[in-house]
């Protein structure tokens, strides 16, 4: 049997601080309520996209387009 989820309620993290490096690397870090946050991934001239994770074992992925 898997091992249970974490169940992963919307939470919200002031302040989130982050770089962009010149060549697009993301990272960012934030923390509320307890629980921290940490994201990671790249920005083009166009679109970006990568991931997240949680300490409470909550993750997932972004995207980001220029509109």
């Amino acid at each position: 049997m898997p091992p249970p989820r974490p169940v992963c309620a919307s939470r919200t993290f002031r302040p989130v601080t982050g770089t962009v490096s010149p060549s697009g690397s993301v990272s960012t870090v934030g923390q509320g309520d307890g629980v921290t946050f940490t994201g990671s991934g790249r920005l083009g001239a166009r679109s970006g996209s990568g991931t997240w994770r949680r300490s409470d074992g909550c993750g997932g992925t972004w995207s980001s387009a220029k509109q």
